[in-house]
């Protein structure tokens, strides 16, 4: 599966938040350059809701290929 993470800005805790084709919008809990994203899903969808579920224990998402647009935003 290949899952396009479009950037539509930082929330209020200055993570980046993205959102998937499916309006799903997601958090970089991590976003240094040198590691790898940490992608969380956002309590109810909320562009400032907290970090919810981690992207890695989806199955849905488990073996996704994620590609960032334009680009992935990192500190």
């Amino acid at each position: 599966m290949n899952l396009a993470l479009r950037h539509i800005g930082r929330d209020s805790h200055d993570r980046p938040v993205y959102e998937d084709a499916d309006g799903n919008l997601w958090k970089d809990t991590d976003p240094l350059a040198d590691r790898p994203a940490k992608l969380y899903s956002s309590l109810h969808n909320a562009f400032d809701g907290d970090p919810d579920t981690p992207m890695i224990y989806m199955e849905r998402y488990r073996d996704a290929e994620i590609r960032f647009v334009p680009k992935r935003d990192t500190w």
